[in-house]
């Protein structure tokens, strides 16, 4: 019978198997999803061409095939302690839950 032992992210809540978990040295626990995602907006934040939506899943071309016009929006948020790109349909719940935060604030897509 073979055991597999797994950690919860901290940020996408889901049970990793070990190999695929990361341990912070704030003590929390990042799986490879995550830390690939965050690094995604970083690089997105150095000029690169970003992966598309974290939470929704739609890739930078679908967004762009969407789109009307040149101007295809995405949002970097600092979410849960690491950067996430969201597209607008995303950002909109997201700002909306943390109202503390974004209550008055425009919408300034990256």
């Amino acid at each position: 019978m073979v055991h597999l032992c797994c950690k919860r992210c901290n940020w996408c809540s889901r049970q990793r198997p070990l190999w695929r978990v990361h341990q912070l040295t704030s003590g929390q626990n990042i799986c490879d999803h995550c830390l690939e995602w965050h690094i995604h907006a970083t690089d997105f934040l150095n000029g690169a061409v970003p992966a598309g939506c974290q939470a929704c899943g739609i890739t930078w071309e679908q967004m762009r095939e969407r789109t009307i016009g040149d101007e295809v929006r995405l949002y970097v948020v600092p979410k849960d302690g690491i950067y996430q790109l969201l597209c607008r349909r995303c950002v909109q719940p997201y700002m909306r839950k943390r109202h503390d935060l974004y209550e008055g604030k425009e919408l300034i897509a990256a």
